[in-house]
């Protein structure tokens, strides 16, 4: 069921930067620890299994021991040390990296509105006799502004999110085709096993070579054989591929377009909000100035003229930060592909051998779903990985120009000359020639 609109899905509280957001994945110290973990991202576990078996009561009275392809299966896919682990270790980075991605956006929209404000603030404080002390502030805040939007560029948040989700969503549609036995994943146990290696190493390789891993349509005809799933496991993989993933996806994509579109509606309208408070400001500027009130008013005026606009900027830069409406043109598409496959995924075809018509369901949707993550930040994975070393300079030149005159230009010359030497004279790490590189 979709979720209500709330303004608990509004992005400043939802979808805000969160602390110690954890970089390397830790595998769960007990089994029940894993099997929670595997619950809670939509795996499959014998409880799933338990659930279905409750619900065929009393027509069929069946056990764990029905289902014997299945729990191998499982068995195989969740060991910490092979894929499942993979899977975890790449879901972790890309959590880490999307939450730097928004921490670094939001550091810099506010340090800009606050140059912004402290600017205009010390142009008006210099009539006054304290445009020193402003002025030390705003260049502070114009070098941290530099500082952070240099960090964005040279650790490369947003890509490396971007790369390391797409991974994982690869994994997850191999997950779901081996447990289902989609080709490649039919024929000997061998056979299956070996093929869920190569595919890994290829997803492991998004982002770094053009390549498509997801596809999942080559396959040479010696192996498309007839899997070893019995008929009550094709059925209880019927069963929970419906609830789990069909299903589950479903409400997620239209909980996510609510939740979009609610913060779309939001950030336009506090921006025409803003600026429409912004053009009565005006009338301040005009108030007597034959007394203190009507001065301060006049001063307050003028910061108000210049930081709402800067504002309402902000709002609307979120919107971009975010990217709510490309979002939401690429989830709406999925849901309508999912839709065409739902008589597919519901009914049964007399006409096909249900373990048949099984893998090409599960087929049939993982595709939907690779397409739809084959489209994340595409422009921003095709872009080369920036020169590290020259962002840093550019950074460098950034925080010295934020020092203004602050420092002579000699020392600022001087200062970018040491840095630059610096960089090209790394030497590279040096080791034994008779011992292999690390």
């Amino acid at each position: 069921m979709a979720q209500q609109a709330s303004w608990r899905n509004l992005f400043f509280i939802r979808r805000r930067p969160k602390r110690n957001v954890p970089k390397i994945w830790t595998p769960p110290a007990t089994q029940e620890e894993l099997q929670a973990l595997l619950q809670k991202h939509d795996f499959l576990t014998d409880a799933d299994i338990q659930a279905y078996i409750e619900s065929q009561k009393p027509a069929q009275t069946l056990t764990l021991t029905d289902f014997p392809v299945v729990r191998a299966d499982m068995a195989f896919l969740h060991d910490p040390a092979t894929f499942i682990g993979d899977f975890f270790k790449v879901d972790t980075a890309a959590n880490y990296h999307q939450n730097q991605y928004f921490r670094y956006s939001w550091y810099f929209t506010f340090l800009a509105v606050a140059t912004t404000f402290m600017s205009v603030t010390t142009l008006v404080m210099t009539t006054y006799g304290w445009g020193i002390p402003f002025a030390i502030i705003t260049t502070f805040i114009g070098v941290l502004t530099a500082i952070f939007s240099n960090l964005n560029r040279t650790r490369q948040p947003q890509r490396n999110w971007y790369v390391n989700r797409r991974q994982a969503e690869a994994l997850r549609n191999h997950y779901f085709m081996y447990i289902g036995h989609v080709r490649p994943y039919r024929g000997s146990d061998y056979l299956r096993k070996s093929q869920l290696y190569t595919a890994a190493a290829r997803i492991g390789t998004i982002g770094k070579v053009p390549t498509s891993t997801a596809e999942t349509s080559s396959v040479n005809e010696s192996q498309a054989e007839s899997s070893s799933l019995s008929p009550v496991e094709v059925e209880f993989l019927r069963w929970v591929y419906t609830q789990k993933r069909y299903q589950q996806q479903m409400v997620w994509y239209e909980n996510r377009r609510e939740e979009f579109e609610q913060n779309v509606g939001f950030t336009g309208l506090a921006a025409i909000v803003i600026l429409a408070f912004a053009s009565f400001i005006p009338l301040l500027t005009v108030i007597s100035t034959s007394d203190n009130l009507g001065r301060s008013l006049s001063v307050l005026g003028q910061i108000l003229a210049a930081i709402l606009p800067s504002i309402a900027a902000a709002m609307i830069a979120f919107q971009q930060i975010y990217n709510w409406e490309r979002q939401n043109v690429l989830y709406e598409e999925t849901l309508a592909n999912l839709r065409d496959l739902r008589g597919k995924i519901l009914l049964d075809n007399p006409t096909i051998e249900n373990e048949r018509e099984l893998a090409d369901t599960i087929a049939a949707v993982e595709m939907v779903f690779a397409r739809e993550s084959d489209q994340w930040g595409q422009e921003v994975i095709q872009i080369p990985p920036v020169d590290k070393r020259a962002a840093l300079l550019d950074q460098l030149d950034d925080t010295l120009e934020q020092m203004g005159g602050n420092l002579p230009d000699e020392v600022k010359q001087r200062i970018r000359s040491l840095a630059n030497n610096q960089a090209e004279s790394q030497p590279p790490p040096s080791r034994n020639p008779n011992e292999p590189p690390v």
